[in-house]
């Protein structure tokens, strides 16, 4: 399997920066084999153009966007959905890994 790309996208990238790195030590202890990165909502399609992303989870201060995005990067078989509110505000990045895992199923 190749390594899958998981990314965290908030208004300013500065929320979801900490929610990764915690991800990101999970990843290392547990030998997983995923790149998680953190953008803001203005960097964004800069990352989406220039790398693969597997998954784009948004969080709840821009879910808003989820359908849209979802239908915007269909073509590129990115899968978009919202983190839960609670462990986005606990960085819960056990839980949040665990979903996003869910959807590369």
């Amino acid at each position: 399997m190749s390594k899958k790309t998981i990314m965290l996208v908030c208004g300013t990238g500065m929320s979801t920066t900490m929610l990764v790195n915690k991800m990101n030590n999970i990843v290392k202890s547990e030998g997983l084999d995923y790149d998680i990165i953190s953008s803001s909502i203005q960097e964004m399609e800069d990352y989406v153009n220039k790398q693969n992303i597997d998954v784009l989870l948004l969080g709840p201060q821009v879910s808003y966007l989820s359908e849209g995005l979802s239908k915007q990067y269909a073509p590129k078989k990115i899968v978009v959905d919202s983190i839960d509110k609670n462990d986005y505000g606990l960085a819960n990045g056990k839980k949040v890994l665990a979903h996003a895992e869910s959807l590369l199923d």
